[in-house]
């Protein structure tokens, strides 16, 4: 890969991608995606959030296709129905990038951070290479891995392909192996998972009662 073209790259060369393909099983089988917040279903409000910083947005999912359609994103679906984890959703999504650069998002956050690609683009380009993950820190000090919320060059599908051929699946793994860059920023809302009933009711409560 030229590395050296990093340099020349812009939020308007990176794709979003909101990964809703998972089973959801800590939300009961419910689709996470699908769940209401700020009055939208949750992947079309963080769509629609990150399109605000990239040129455009696709949409993965392995379930409830045609909802997902008509939220107006491409919609993605994983190569197979095994639900091989994020990775896979990331695979696809790589292979339909139009753009050099994919910025992967969860759908189960309450908000995309408004200078996420951006913060990652800096690092990526900073550090010289392909892919970037944010690491939080608190203000205790605690630091945070969040592989959900990364850029990667789509360059790197092959190698992404050979790693789940293998039977791996583990998301930090795979981006160590490609010496991904870390890019450390303070602990922010946006990066708060919302992935059990009981965590939606209690943000839902606090938003509305603001």
């Amino acid at each position: 890969m030229p590395l050296q073209t990093l340099s020349t790259l812009t939020c308007n060369d990176i794709t979003g991608l909101i990964l809703a393909g998972g089973r959801s099983s800590r939300m009961g089988g419910q689709d996470k995606g699908l769940i209401q917040l700020h009055g939208l279903p949750q992947a079309q409000w963080l769509a629609q959030q990150l399109r605000l910083q990239t040129a455009g947005v696709l949409i993965s999912a392995n379930r409830h296709i045609n909802i997902y359609q008509r939220f107006g994103f491409p919609v993605i679906q994983d190569d197979d129905d095994s639900f091989a984890g994020p990775l896979a959703g990331i695979l696809a999504a790589l292979r339909h990038c139009p753009t050099s650069l994919l910025l992967v998002t969860p759908c189960d956050t309450p908000a995309v951070h408004p200078e996420l690609a951006l913060l990652l683009l800096r690092r990526l380009q900073q550090d010289e290479r392909p892919l970037a993950y944010i690491q939080t820190i608190s203000t205790t000090g605690e630091s945070r891995d969040h592989p959900g919320f990364a850029l990667i060059h789509r360059d790197l599908s092959g190698q992404l392909e050979a790693y789940l051929a293998s039977g791996q699946r583990r998301v930090l793994q795979w981006f160590r192996e490609q010496k991904a860059s870390v890019c450390v920023v303070p602990d922010h809302i946006s990066f708060h998972n919302l992935n059990t009933p009981e965590a939606v009711s209690a943000y839902q409560s606090v938003a509305g009662s603001r």
